[in-house]
Parts: C-alpha cells; structure tokens; sequence
C-alpha cells in the first residue's frame, strides 16, 4: 500500500505538493502550476488554508530527520595578525 509523504528533496515550502506528485507519478512543476490555477480560481485563503492543514497532517517521508541540519564549527581558523613588540599600528589619515 503506497502512502503519501512530504517530499524533502524536491520541496518549495514543506514539500506537499512534490510529495503529491510522487504519489500519482506526476511532475511536480506540472502539479504546482495546478495547484496554484485552483487557488487562483477559487479563491485564495481557502487554498492556503487546505496547504497549511494538509502539511501539518502529512507525515515527512521516511529516513530523513525533520531536524534542521546542525552547524559544525569551523576548524579553521583566520590567521592571526601579530605586531612586532614596540611598534605601533600605523593608521593612514585623510585629508
């Protein structure tokens, strides 16, 4: 039995509407564009309202963490810019 996923390699937003088209076999620009004729035709909000509704109740597909990817620190680090001992930085003026 096939269920329907939320899409998170080919996603825009939550990745409904590309797991939509991996369910009926469709591409997903192709589903989009349908998506957005419908909302245009029948009113905005309540299109909106279906999308928010729908990515809320429909699970991530399988094997990817819903976490956002953590940062590692960086290992490198900029070189140090050292002064001599007794001298000063020279600054330039503008006149």
């Amino acid at each position: 039995m096939r269920r329907l996923y939320k899409n998170r390699t080919n996603r825009v937003f939550s990745g409904l509407l590309a797991g939509m088209a991996d369910y009926f076999s469709m591409d997903p620009a192709m589903l989009r564009v349908i998506f957005i004729f419908l909302m245009i035709f029948t009113g905005v909000i309540p299109g909106v309202l279906a999308y928010i509704i729908a990515s809320a109740i429909v699970p991530p597909a399988p094997g990817f963490d819903t976490a956002a990817p953590k940062a590692e620190p960086s290992k490198t680090e900029p070189p140090k810019t050292e002064q001599p001992a007794g001298e000063e930085k020279k600054s330039e003026e503008v006149i």
